[in-house]
């Protein structure tokens, strides 16, 4: 990577939201998982049961969520070198930042051989017209790409404290709404048949696209 990826965003909203329904199969499947530092180990572990390559991921993405905090002490450590995000760091002290998150879901996906990668890029939420770098992953299912951001999927920050939220509709988003929030460096991650400027991205018409997509997404979850 060019640059170390240190951005998240609070992804939180007061307003009242229709409930997305867990897999409690497979959340219940990652909470099982043993402690340990062997990514095959663990890859394999949460794989078993999967009946399909998009459920042994949205098992991944549970697992990290569960376990994996975002570490604010850390972005704002300006010393921060790339072994501060390794896949064994984040697993030893279970935080990160972003770039740390993306990484981990490429191990775990490449120890079970299914095709993953760490996209760069800018982000930007809300009403916000600044963007700033972020890291997050394209996984590939079935021969075709799919988006997924495990960092914002995973909780929130507020005032330097983290707080666990799961949101799922960071996993397999359409890229149409990805790109919302989401401007990769690679034109080729939108996933879009139109790719989108990076002027039309940081403009109001995607400004006011971007507060309607955060206003009607649901968060709140439900677990069997």
């Amino acid at each position: 990577m060019k640059k170390l990826l240190v951005l998240f965003f609070s992804i939180f909203s007061s307003s009242i939201f229709a409930q997305t329904k867990v897999d409690s199969l497979r959340y219940k499947r990652a909470q099982k998982a043993p402690t340990t530092l062997d990514v095959k180990y663990l890859a394999r572990f949460l794989k078993a049961g999967a009946l399909s390559d998009e459920k042994t991921i949205e098992t991944f993405y549970y697992w990290i969520h569960q376990n994996i905090e975002y570490d604010a002490e850390l972005m704002n450590n300006p010393n921060k070198t790339w072994d501060d995000v390794s896949v064994v760091k984040t697993l030893e002290n279970k935080k990160t930042i972003c770039a740390g998150y993306a990484s981990l879901m490429v191990e775990i996906c490449q120890a079970v051989k299914i095709e993953c990668v760490v996209v760069e890029g800018a982000a930007q939420i809300d009403d916000d017209k600044s963007d700033s770098p972020h890291a997050w992953n394209a996984v590939k299912i079935n021969g075709i790409w799919k988006l997924l951001d495990v960092t914002w999927g995973s909780g929130s920050l507020f005032a330097e404290t983290y707080e666990k939220q799961l949101d799922l509709n960071y996993l397999y988003c359409k890229p149409e709404d990805f790109i919302l929030e989401h401007f990769p460096d690679d034109e080729k991650w939108q996933l879009l048949t139109q790719p989108v400027s990076k002027l039309e991205f940081s403009g109001e018409e995607y400004i006011e696209k971007r507060k309607a997509f955060f206003e009607s997404r649901s968060v709140s979850i439900t677990i069997d």
